[in-house]
């Protein structure tokens, strides 16, 4: 009996580990930016930054912050291989207490809102195709079930951000060649110079959009 304990203590000792695989990891990164941060944040940037060469810089100069940020992560967690992310690299390279915050204001605002702009939005466009459907209820049934989904298996919550991930790449691919093939060039508006509007207030405020689209380089 006592060997068939230690037998039972220990397997309950070591839970079964809950790993992503790598196109999991990658598709959550992917869908961190498709999605909310791409399609919504399109129409502040046109109204703040009145340049098409602008919108592109500033989508360029987020890009490269979010890179850095990027191969940082990637060195602490090589260095730091444990589980905890921006907790434990705060805690460890700074003070336990400034883990402990970061992970409390990721918590409440870091995750929690950028989860509910994103479900929002989804209830908007689910209202576009199917009016019957309020947005609030749809956006708050999505989040109830892919919580339950990731909580019920890794693997199955994997699986399907992956396939979802996939479709909306697709889709944003399609609408690109589309726009190519029978988009009308003439509708383009190049705008105000590049050098005009980098130095005005909008460019810093398309900056914190932009940057809110990339917020899915940390998301791994």
């Amino acid at each position: 009996m006592h060997g068939e304990a230690g037998v039972v203590s220990e397997g309950l000792a070591t839970p079964p580990e809950r790993r992503m695989g790598l196109p999991a990891t990658l598709s959550l990164v992917v869908a961190s930016m498709i999605g909310t941060g791409v399609f919504t944040t399109t129409g502040y940037l046109v109204d703040d930054i009145p340049s098409a060469g602008g919108l592109l810089l500033c989508w360029a100069v987020a890009g490269v912050a979010a890179l850095c940020g990027a191969l940082c992560y990637a060195e602490l967690g090589t260095a730091m291989p444990h589980i905890g992310g921006e907790y434990r690299f705060l805690s460890e390279l700074v003070h336990p207490v400034v883990g402990f915050t970061s992970a409390f204001v990721s918590l409440i605002v870091g995750f929690s809102a950028p989860l509910a702009a994103l479900a929002l939005a989804f209830g908007s466009y689910l209202q576009a195709l199917v009016p019957a459907v309020h947005p609030v209820a749809s956006a708050a049934a999505l989040v109830v079930v892919m919580s339950a989904l990731n909580a019920w298996r890794v693997s199955a919550g994997a699986s399907a951000h992956t396939a979802f991930t996939v479709i909306k790449v697709l889709l944003v691919a399609g609408f690109a060649v589309v726009g190519v093939v029978s988009g009308d060039a003439a509708g383009l508006s190049v705008g105000a110079r590049v050098g005009e509007v980098v130095t005005q207030p909008g460019f810093a405020v398309g900056l914190i959009w932009v940057s809110f689209s990339y917020t899915g380089w940390n998301a791994a």
